[in-house]
């Protein structure tokens, strides 16, 4: 029997997500969601995030400079923001 840490975990962006993508330079834009897409592929993508201490369910992937900021919800993870590392977090 697998565990959550096994499943294939879709990634979402959200309205807001997507209004910060919006605002990066297409180069970074681009890498994120190549980045994004390789997270999404693997057998355990959440391997690679980070739990925020606020909220066991907030993880942040991270993109060179930038981080990812998502919300886990059973097979899914919301991505909320997408930002550089200094102000991402404010």
């Amino acid at each position: 029997m697998s565990s959550w840490q096994d499943m294939k975990i879709e990634i979402v962006l959200t309205e807001n997500a997507l209004k910060d993508m919006d605002r990066l330079d297409k180069d970074i834009a681009y890498r994120i969601l190549s980045k994004l897409k390789w997270f999404e592929e693997q057998i355990n993508p959440l391997y690679y995030t980070k739990n925020l201490q606020t909220n066991d369910k907030k993880v942040r992937f991270r993109v060179g400079n930038y981080r990812v900021i998502g919300i886990i919800e059973k097979n899914k993870v919301y991505i909320t923001a997408v930002g550089h590392l200094r102000e991402v977090y404010k």
